[in-house]
């Protein structure tokens, strides 16, 4: 095969040369020397679909020269850069390329560029995309005939149309503004305050919305920039500063003419998409054409979950004058029945620890968890401890390797949503408004806009809920929820078929566990607990189990003397733990023979701890290390004072008794200790008597205000003893 005959080569015939064989210029598609075919496509207008060629005829006629190959003159914007190119032309050809993508794909050549294919792929694209199959059979040749690449999507203006620019076919001042007249004409009777023509100033009108049609910016404020900008009557100077001459209201567009022309210019909403961001445009303003709902065969199909940073402060469980800032909250929610099944609310940011909780929480009963917050309810209330078929997160902690575990242990299928995609997660984002907008935001400590109120004090200030009562708040907010939120639209149709019209989540999930097969599982709690219960190390001391500030036993160990060793070989030995951050009760250690996890119980006189979490526990260790060395900072200084009047006082006592001892040998000095002791003793005794009589004689002899002061004369009877 030649190398000239290459794909996406080009072709004409061979000036000079009569009757060519070949008309027009073409660009070879396809060559398949096997099948002695080649497909090539006519650069004409308009545009027609590709021919087969035989290969060997293509050839002939290369060798006798009855063609040759050529090169097409470059579309305007070939020598651009990407970020060069218009934003409308690059809008274009992204809607035209996501339109015939699935047909120029590697898995459709060679067979969409063969008629007898063609066709049906095309129909077929149509069909999907609700648009007639001409207008992708144009999108289509227009890409294979500009070198088959995106950018041969781009519009082709400079090829269409008629002669002149734009401008130049548009009205002229001189035509006269259309449309009924401004009120200003009716009042002053003058003509020529009718004002212009768009058209004729189109060209600057679409320049400013360019420059200050800008995220953030309202058409108004787009709109005055664009007069002061490209309407001015001219500058004045004030000093150094040039200002614009404003034109009269009657020289310049209305801003309801603006307006049109940016209605005009947004067919596509491009304009729109470029004011906000992806995300918005995605959650507010996309067409919502499908459900979260849709391929989902009953409850535990697949669950959602999530975390937020609630709106709320709230204060230490150990001190209500510790504000410990804002919880996060994760929850969980069935998609199928929108039933809240399960959630966690502590101080771990975002994060796999967070995660882990809320999912044992899901997959485990509710009973004896709301016991422990003060909620009474039966099974049948919260009948939810089941292992989901699929998992739906944000793409955050469930890309990490540590829920890995979820695949390899429990058998649940890892899905991710894109990046900043809120919408693909929409019954978990409803949860969270509801949570704010019902419950939260009429807390104490509640961020919410007070107007006079938030300015004069902090939200912190009026924080009283502690994470256990905001924990029990939740508890009875979600079973409210379970009950109570009646959605019609969640309802199956086999069960509306049935004459069932409770559309609560509960309801919906009763009769979805008993008549669908959403592969609901159940798992033994032990590997429950091996995969989700946070994981840590204790030391085995003789107090007991030591873990996070607290010491647990065990009868297990208290049996195997394992408190009693540590304490006789003065060794503490480590043991691998698994705990629950909201309920320090307890812990659990693996027990090997029996190959289960058995419960340590916090000792009797730490129970006053039970309450506190190990974030708050550790919390206060660190609050009162800061106090004390605060408290040792303020008595450094008299620390060092009273250090110096001591080591002063013994080096006085130093000097005084080597002044005592001289001449004295070491012998005599220590023969005598038990008389020196005893003559100390009544020494000792002698002083204590002298200073009663001293202190009776004072408050017995006191002289009134009157009396003269009585001198006693009576001798001392201790002084003999000195």
């Amino acid at each position: 095969m030649p190398d000239q005959l290459l794909q996406n080569s080009l072709f004409e015939p061979t000036p000079g040369r009569d009757n060519p064989p070949l008309q027009g210029l073409h660009r070879i598609l396809w060559v398949d020397p096997s099948n002695d075919l080649l497909v090539a496509i006519a650069i004409q207008s308009p545009l027609k679909a590709p021919r087969e060629f035989r290969l060997s005829a293509w050839q002939q006629l290369l060798e006798e020269q009855h063609i040759q190959s050529t090169a097409l003159t470059l579309r305007p914007f070939a020598l651009l850069d990407d970020d060069e190119l218009p934003e409308r032309y690059k809008a274009t050809r992204d809607r035209s390329w996501w339109f015939i993508e699935p047909l120029v794909n590697d898995a459709m050549l060679p067979w969409i560029y063969l008629q007898k294919h063609r066709g049906a792929a095309v129909a077929q694209r149509a069909k999907t995309l609700a648009v007639p199959p001409s207008q992708l059979r144009r999108i289509l040749y227009q890409y294979w005939a500009y070198g088959s690449t995106i950018n041969a999507l781009l519009p082709c203006y400079d090829l269409c149309g008629p002669q002149g620019s734009k401008e130049e076919r548009r009205p002229t001042p001189t035509m006269g503004k259309r449309g009924r007249r401004p009120v200003r004409v009716l009042f002053d009777n003058n003509p020529d305050q009718i004002g212009i023509a768009a058209a004729s100033v189109r060209t600057r009108m679409i320049a400013g919305i360019t420059e200050f049609l800008q995220p953030g910016k309202t058409i108004t404020k787009a709109y005055e920039e664009t007069i002061k900008k490209h309407f001015n009557k001219g500058y004045e100077q004030h000093g150094k500063l040039s200002v614009p001459i404003m034109p009269a209201a009657h020289e310049k567009p209305s801003l309801r003419q603006f307006r049109y022309l940016i209605q005009q210019l947004d067919y596509d909403l491009y304009l729109t998409k470029r004011q906000i961001d992806t995300s918005t445009w995605n959650l507010a303003f996309r067409g919502v054409l499908g459900s979260s709902r849709d391929r989902l065969f009953g409850p535990c199909a697949r669950f959602e979950i999530d975390a937020t940073i609630m709106d709320i402060y709230l204060v230490s469980v150990l001190n209500r004058a510790w504000i410990i800032g804002r919880p996060v909250l994760y929850v969980i929610v069935d998609v199928f029945s929108g039933m809240v099944v399960g959630f966690h609310l502590g101080l771990e940011g975002p994060s796999w620890e967070g995660a882990r909780l809320a999912l044992f929480n899901a997959f485990n009963d509710k009973v004896e968890f709301c016991k422990s917050f003060g909620v009474e309810i039966a099974p049948e209330d919260w009948p939810c401890h089941h292992l989901p078929h699929k998992l739906l997160g944000d793409n955050g902690e469930m890309r990490s390797k540590a829920s890995d575990t979820l695949t390899k242990a429990l058998r649940i299928d890892v899905e991710n949503a894109a990046v900043r995609r809120g919408d693909w997660k929409p019954n978990i984002e409803q949860q969270f408004h509801l949570i704010n907008a019902g419950t939260i935001r009429f807390l104490p400590g509640a961020l919410i806009q007070r107007e006079r109120e938030v300015r004069k004090r902090g939200n912190p200030l009026d924080a009283c809920l502690n994470l256990r009562e905001l924990t029990a708040i939740l508890i009875r907010r979600f079973l409210k929820f379970n009950h109570s939120r009646y959605k019609a639209d969640r309802l199956p149709p086999e069960m509306m078929g049935e004459g069932l019209l409770d559309a609560t989540p509960l309801a919906v999930w009763n009769w979805g566990m008993a008549n669908k097969t959403g592969r609901a599982r159940q798992e033994d709690p032990q590997t429950i607990w091996t995969a989700l219960l946070p994981k840590a190390t204790a030391s085995i001391r003789p107090q007991g189990l030591y873990f996070g500030g607290r010491h647990y036993v065990n009868d297990r160990l208290c049996q195997e003397e394992r408190f009693a060793r540590t304490r006789t070989q003065g060794k503490y030995d480590a043991i691998e733990i698994r705990h629950l951050p909201y309920a320090p009760k307890q812990i659990w250690i693996k027990n090997k023979e029996e190959r289960r996890w058995e419960a340590c119980y916090l000792v009797e006189h730490e129970l006053s701890y039970a309450q506190a979490r190990q974030e708050e526990l550790w919390d206060q260790i660190q609050i009162l290390n800061h106090a004390a060395e605060k408290k040792q900072n303020a008595h450094r200084q008299i620390n060092a004072r009273l250090d110096a009047e001591c080591d002063n006082i013994v080096q006085q006592a130093q000097t005084a008794a080597k002044d005592a001892r001289q001449g004295l040998s070491k012998a005599k000095m220590t023969a005598s200790i038990t008389s020196h002791r005893a003559f100390e003793k009544e020494a000792g005794r002698a002083e204590r008597l002298r200073q009663d009589v001293e202190s009776y004689r004072t408050t017995s002899t006191q002289p009134s205000a009157t009396q003269t002061p009585v001198i006693s004369i009576t001798p001392d009877p201790l002084e003999d003893i000195w």
